[in-house]
């Protein structure tokens, strides 16, 4: 499910939009106000700031980090993120945890649909089954299952 707008999440209560916020100034001081135009920090920001989003979309169990982490990254010029996302998610996820390896595929299911059926026609071989019941729901989100 698409989260709401980035903007709309940093003004909302609780403490988790103050984290992001915190940790992704730490990355630089334009961030997260600045994620549309991540493609123009240096490289190891741009990275880091990707990585920050994506472990939060998909590491963390409480939907407003979830959303957090989305919403980041979706703030993020498309083209960009999907020339970087998958290797970046090979370092920073655990593709073994079903949890992370599912957030991840629904992520890039949000960010386009044909990278989500590339990403899944690469490595639906040979994966373990709680993997592949995960594939199953994601193809079925995309219409494909």
């Amino acid at each position: 499910m698409r989260p709401p707008p980035l903007a709309e999440l940093l003004v909302s209560a609780g403490s988790y939009p103050a984290e992001f916020v915190k940790d992704m100034r730490k990355i630089d001081a334009a961030l997260p106000e600045g994620l549309p135009r991540v493609d123009r920090l240096t490289p190891s920001s741009a990275h880091r700031a990707l990585a920050c989003a994506l472990s939060l979309a998909c590491q963390t169990q409480n939907i407003a980090n979830i959303e957090l982490g989305r919403a980041g990254i979706l703030a993020m010029p498309t083209k960009w993120v999907a020339a970087r996302i998958v290797p970046v998610a090979m370092a920073v996820l655990d593709f073994g945890d079903e949890w992370e390896f599912r957030r991840f595929l629904e992520l890039l299911g949000l960010i386009d649909c044909r990278l989500a059926r590339a990403f899944i026609a690469g490595v639906k071989v040979g994966l373990a089954e709680d993997l592949r019941e995960a594939v199953d729901d994601v193809l079925v989100i995309l219409g494909d299952g």
